[in-house]
Formats: structure tokens, C-alpha cells, sequence
């Protein structure tokens, strides 16, 4: 289908456990600290060419992300993943959990679905701190439920300070890259 399905391929293939995550920011570090191999399913335009499963479960107006993604999941290649995550960043993906369970269940398959609510009020009506914290505790446990998994804080604690410096180099390519030092061509062959 496209690259991010040959490198999941490839994954799988070396016993790792892939949960497709969506939309763009997913708790990467959270996911990595399992010993999960987390995938952002996005910009998946040149991958996915037809619609017909999505259209049989979403609105036609809906935004052709939520489209492409819903088709990738209830597609063959979506039964490479091992587990979904998806949490509420705009109206339709507050419902994608439910439409995805239910596509995947009238194919007779089962898959686990980790969602999230992220409090989507402004720091000056309420304090949602305690809100969030319950939330990503619960996160945790159904973490450790679905994949046999035990969170541990060292992990954790390493899975960030990785995925910082995997940032801190990706920002000084970007430099490189605006500033004419590095093609932006070679960094995409080279991931």
C-alpha cells in the first residue's frame, strides 16, 4: 500500500507490537514506554485510494483524514496493528472509537480501542489538572489490560528523554533544511 505499511510489515516481523494512533499528537512516549510501537496514522492521501469501507460508516461531508483513516483501520492492512488509540480532537473524532468498533466487528474482528478525553476548556473557567491526571492513569491501566504490559516510571522517564533528543535532532534538520544546507528529498528517502 504505501511505506508506513512495509516498515509496520517489518516491525511485526521482529515480534513488535504496533498501536496506530490518531490523530497527530498521540502520548507517544507513554505508548513507547510499554514496549509498543506507536504509528501516527496521518497524511494518508497517497496510500489510500478508494473510500468504499469509510463511506459505509461515515458522512460523506466528513474530513477525508477521519475518512482515509477509518478506511485504513477496517482495511486488510489495518489487521497489522495490534491496537488503536484516538482521543477527542475535534467533533468527529469524538465518535471515531464507536464507528471503528463497529466496522471492525462486522468483519468479526476485535482490536483494542485505547481513547482518551482531553479536557478542552481554558485554564481560566476550570482547572482540569485533576480531570486529565485520572484520565491518563486510566489510560494506563487499560494499557497494562490489553497488552499484558506493567507501567514502570523508569521506562517511562527514558521513553521521554529518547523521544526529546529524537525531536532536538529532528528541529536541527529542519534548520539545516531552511537553510539550504540539507534537501529536504534526501530526509524523506533517508526515514
Amino acid at each position: 500500500m504505501f511505506d508506513m505499511v512495509e516498515n509496520i510489515r517489518q516491525a511485526k516481523k521482529k515480534g513488535a507490537k504496533v498501536v496506530g494512533c490518531f490523530p497527530l499528537y498521540p502520548p507517544l512516549e507513554l505508548l513507547h514506554s510499554f514496549g509498543l510501537m506507536p504509528v501516527v496514522l496521518w497524511d494518508m492521501k497517497d496510500g489510500v485510494r478508494t473510500l468504499k469501507e469509510s463511506d459505509r460508516h461515515l458522512q460523506s461531508f466528513t474530513c477525508s483524514v477521519a475518512r482515509r483513516l477509518t478506511e485504513f483501520v477496517l482495511s486488510e492492512e489495518g489487521s497489522l496493528l495490534d491496537g488503536l488509540l484516538m482521543y477527542n480532537a475535534c467533533d468527529t473524532f469524538r465518535n471515531m472509537p464507536e464507528i471503528i468498533k463497529r466496522g471492525l466487528g462486522e468483519k468479526g474482528k476485535n482490536l483494542p480501542l485505547l481513547k482518551f478525553h482531553v479536557p478542552m476548556v481554558s485554564p481560566n473557567q476550570t482547572d482540569s489538572t485533576g480531570y486529565f491526571a485520572d484520565r491518563i492513569h486510566e489510560l494506563i491501566a487499560e494499557i497494562e489490560s490489553a497488552f499484558g504490559v506493567r507501567f514502570s516510571s523508569e521506562r517511562f522517564l527514558a521513553s521521554v528523554r529518547l523521544h526529546n533528543a529524537i525531536r532536538k535532532l529532528s528541529l536541527e534538520m529542519e534548520m539545516l533544511v531552511a537553510e539550504g544546507r540539507m534537501s529536504l528529498m534526501l530526509t524523506s528517502h533517508a526515514l
